[in-house]
């Protein structure tokens, strides 16, 4: 199996398996960001305690396999949430556990991708997918 590039090995790593229904949460951050670090942590817990089947992979934008897609990310933490590989959202939010839990649960109830994500975030969404989720099974 693929390694999946990332900032720690216990806390960064996916949790769960690929699957064709699966709803994720992709972290992109970078390593230097001391906001994206104190994060880290409680990422994955805050996703997992919404109970709503998601499964949570960190990715950092440094990396040389993400930094090949040319990503222009400004602001850190950003968030990528997708279903399959169809981006659901894809944002820079603030790591306030309230704000994220609200956006989790509300990206759950929806099956078709976001019509406010333009077709780069989807074709985003599309290599996150391909080149890092799906390398997981």
């Amino acid at each position: 199996m693929t390694s999946v590039p990332a900032t720690s090995d216990e806390d960064s790593r996916p949790h769960g398996h690929a699957n064709p229904d699966d709803f994720w949460v992709v972290c992109l951050c970078a390593e230097w960001c001391h906001v994206c670090r104190d994060w880290q942590p409680r990422f994955q817990p805050l996703v997992t305690e919404q109970g709503v089947g998601a499964r949570t992979l960190w990715l950092d934008v440094e990396d040389e396999e993400i930094d090949a897609l040319n990503l222009d990310i400004e602001t850190f933490p950003t968030l990528l949430i997708l279903r399959r590989d169809q981006a659901l959202f894809l944002g820079a939010v603030p790591p306030v556990d309230e704000h994220i839990a609200r956006l989790v649960k509300k990206c759950a109830q929806q099956s078709a991708p976001s019509p406010t994500c333009t077709a780069s975030e989807q074709t985003l969404a599309a290599l996150v997918w391909n080149r890092f989720i799906c390398r997981l099974e």
